[in-house]
Formats: C-alpha cells, structure tokens, sequence
C-alpha cells in the first residue's frame, strides 16, 4: 500500500507538506479512537486491534513517503545557500 497524492500534488515541497497533513489527521483520528476507549464506547481489543491494523500502517506508509520526500529536498539545489550567514 502507498500514499496516494492528489493529482496537482507533485513537487517534493508539496508532497512533504500532503504527508504532514496526513500525519495530524491521522493523529487526530488517533485521539478520536482513544477517547472512545476512554469512554467506553468501544473495548480494549477494538482499541488494540484498531492501532495494530489500521493506525500502525497507515502511519508507516506516511512517514516511509515523508522520509523521501525529505531525502529530495534536502538535495535540492534550487537555492542559493550562504551558510556563514547563519
């Protein structure tokens, strides 16, 4: 399974910002699921089964992109860099 991107999504820069998207909605649905164990809506094993079938790969499949998008825009040369500036 893969992360798909929207079709206008195709820069590195666009692409890493789509994954950072995914990440906090994945971390929100997250927190929605965790509180409905909380609150007893749904059991410790739906809670479990929930984080080990759906949350954990999802999450993996996002960071696994996010890594390469990353990897792409740190060998970007697009800009000009004058690090004795900093």
């Amino acid at each position: 399974m893969a992360l798909e991107f929207p079709v206008d999504c195709v820069t590195p820069a666009e692409r890493t910002e789509c994954c950072y998207r995914a990440q906090e909605l994945l971390k929100l649905d997250h927190n929605r699921k965790g509180q409905d164990f909380k609150d007893g809506k749904i059991s410790e094993n739906e809670w479990l089964d929930y984080k080990e079938k759906v949350f954990d790969p999802k999450q993996a499949i996002v960071i696994k992109e996010l890594l390469k998008q990353r990897e792409l825009l740190k060998n970007s040369t697009k800009w000009t860099v004058d690090i004795g500036m900093i």
